[in-house]
């Protein structure tokens, strides 16, 4: 099986739909997944990701499923102190924030440290791993420990538009990381495409390798590094 985990277009996020530039990044991927085999189709409720797949569906002639766990993280009073302002999903934080506490970089230790701790974060990841889990139980794939039965093994490709927060979580969860150097490591920029494709080494045994991260080759060479991200390359450039 393999599984796409797709970023929605650049987005306005106070409309919750695609910039002009955003709709570009959605028809520009569209033509590109039109040659791509895709067997289901899963997005986020939120208007951006929709709005990013609906071009893709178009362009396929298909449908898609809403998904109500693939929401973008939201949690509202989280308040960053070093940036003076809140943020409702847990990326981007200053490295010496977190990188210094030995905890966050534990599968299960890092939803008990000081900063974490305060917020409902935990809620939040465990309702992301338990949707992912059970989507992929209904596809073939039982979760068993750090593994996948693979009761119904099979080559289906699953299509999921959904969100930054999203992804680097169900990425932390298929490969048994802390989300934490996850959604502070991984960038999956605007209309990136991340592969993961399941390996039964033993007979009904599975894992999910990651093949392919944050791939934006639809994209013209000018734009596949984000703007932002290039933005802070070096301190001077802040």
């Amino acid at each position: 099986m393999k599984i796409l985990l797709i970023r929605h277009g650049e987005p306005n996020y106070e409309k919750n739909c695609l910039t002009i530039g955003g709709r570009q990044e959605a028809d520009l991927l569209s033509k590109k997944l039109l040659y791509v085999p895709i067997d289901y189709v899963y997005i986020s409720p939120y208007g951006r990701a929709a709005e990013t797949a609906q071009y893709t569906l178009t362009r396929k002639e298909m449908s898609a499923t809403v998904l109500s766990w693939m929401h973008e993280i939201n949690i509202p009073d989280m308040y960053y102190e070093p940036k003076n302002k809140y943020i409702s999903c847990p990326v981007g934080f200053y490295p010496s924030d977190w990188m210094e506490k030995e905890a966050n970089f534990d599968k299960d230790k890092w939803q008990g440290t000081e900063f974490y701790a305060k917020y409902d974060i935990k809620k939040e990841t465990e309702n992301i791993r338990n949707g992912f889990d059970d989507l992929l139980r209904r596809h073939g794939y039982e979760r068993n420990g750090y593994m996948y039965k693979a009761v119904q093994a099979n080559s289906d490709t699953l299509a999921l538009f959904c969100h930054e927060g999203v992804i680097n979580c169900i990425m932390a969860h298929v490969l048994n990381i802390s989300p934490a150097i996850t959604w502070n490591l991984f960038y999956p920029q605007t209309s990136s495409v991340t592969t993961l494709m399941s390996e039964e080494q033993e007979k009904g045994i599975a894992v999910f390798k990651l093949v392919c991260y944050g791939d934006t080759s639809h994209l013209p060479k000018k734009e596949r590094i984000d703007k932002g991200l290039r933005k802070r390359e070096m301190y001077t450039n802040v």
